[in-house]
């Protein structure tokens, strides 16, 4: 008598049978079809558990293309299965592992079991670490993240030392998290600089991202009223309980003359910042009043591109800036060079720590 294949074996078999042909492929559409396979949804209780591991996996051999193309799709599905699946690859995938431990199926074992190269752990890492940034601000993304968190704690078998490499990676990364750094926040600011922007959308976006001022200021105000005379873009207060009046302006915006003296575009901004500063040390009773503790702030101006900016005007400006006691003056590249620096310091503690 012949014994008749159960269909659900028979097409989890095809299915595992492409996402391997396509884990081998090299093209970008091989990325587009496997994403495909998160979009169905197996009714088979184990089959829906393995796929979406089979093809996280298929995804992270691809490299960076494959890590972009599930946190796209991580965006827009929904339920629990699958973003859980994809969550807890790309956290394995940041420490050099296999998407499931579980995951032993031939032929899956020959052809998707590979190591994976150092370039796509280490992009694991940041692209871990910006789910853990988006989950600050998305309740979406908070409540993955608890739930990726319970289950790795209480859902999988571990060993004493597993749980606690665990506990202590995911402890420092949200401790560290804490400082809204991110490659994204830093690449955003990267493409508007590069536009032709009005003054008001380099505002909005620092004040989104106040880590760029300040990454470990106690409060940050925008478009603060100093009396009936002035507005401040920013006002930030350290941890230290200093103040910081921030003016900001175009990074099209010229310092400097094509003759090398001061612009009067910088002139006037930089007359602004002093006449900030100015207003609060003479009327110090009034400006307690809304921010406390205030006395002598430092002023900053954020105006133009470094790049711009011949060498030996570069060096006009940094003996500016040594010799001016108020008021410091940076460009939007000086900007990016230090969100980089922190992020790369952060980065480079959690690797430490972890």
């Amino acid at each position: 008598m012949e014994v008749k294949q159960n269909p659900d074996t028979y097409l989890f078999e095809k299915n595992v049978e492409e996402i391997t042909q396509l884990a081998n492929q090299s093209d970008s559409e091989s990325v587009s079809k496997l994403a495909k396979f998160l979009e169905i949804r197996d009714s088979h209780t184990y089959h829906k558990h393995v796929i979406p591991y089979l093809v996280c996996q298929a995804l992270l051999l691809k490299g960076k293309e494959g890590l972009s193309k599930l946190v796209e799709v991580l965006e827009k599905i929904d339920g629990h299965i699958y973003p859980q699946a994809i969550i807890r690859s790309i956290w394995r995938a940041s420490k050099g592992r296999r998407a499931d431990p579980t995951l032993s199926i031939t032929p899956v074992v020959s052809i998707l079991d590979k190591p994976l190269p150092e370039e796509t752990i280490s992009q694991a890492e940041e692209v871990f670490l910006s789910l853990v940034l988006k989950s600050h601000t998305d309740p979406e993304a908070f409540y993955r993240l608890v739930s990726f968190m319970y289950f790795e704690t209480f859902g999988t078998a571990k060993s004493e030392s597993e749980y606690k490499e665990f506990h202590e990676s995911i402890f420092n990364i949200l401790s560290d998290s804490a400082i809204k750094i991110s490659k994204d926040v830093i690449l955003g600011l990267e493409k508007i600089v590069q536009e032709e922007n009005g003054e008001e959308v380099y505002q909005k976006y620092i004040k989104n991202h106040p880590v760029l001022l300040d990454p470990l200021a106690s409060r940050i105000i925008d478009k603060h009223k100093l009396g009936d005379d002035y507005v401040t873009d920013f006002v930030v207060k350290t941890l230290k309980g200093e103040y910081l009046l921030v003016e900001i302006e175009k990074p099209q915006d010229n310092i400097f003359t094509k003759s090398g003296d001061f612009s009067s575009k910088f002139s006037h901004a930089l007359g602004q910042v002093l006449d900030f500063i100015e207003w609060v040390e003479s009327d110090i009773a009034y400006a307690e009043k809304k921010l406390p503790g205030i006395s002598s702030p430092q002023g900053l101006l954020i105006m133009g591109r470094r790049d711009n900016i011949p060498d030996k005007l570069q060096k006009k400006l940094q003996r500016f800036n040594k010799n001016s006691n108020s008021v410091k003056v940076l460009t939007y590249d000086d900007i990016i060079e230090k969100a980089n620096s922190l992020y790369k310091n952060i980065r480079k503690q959690i690797a430490l720590e972890t």
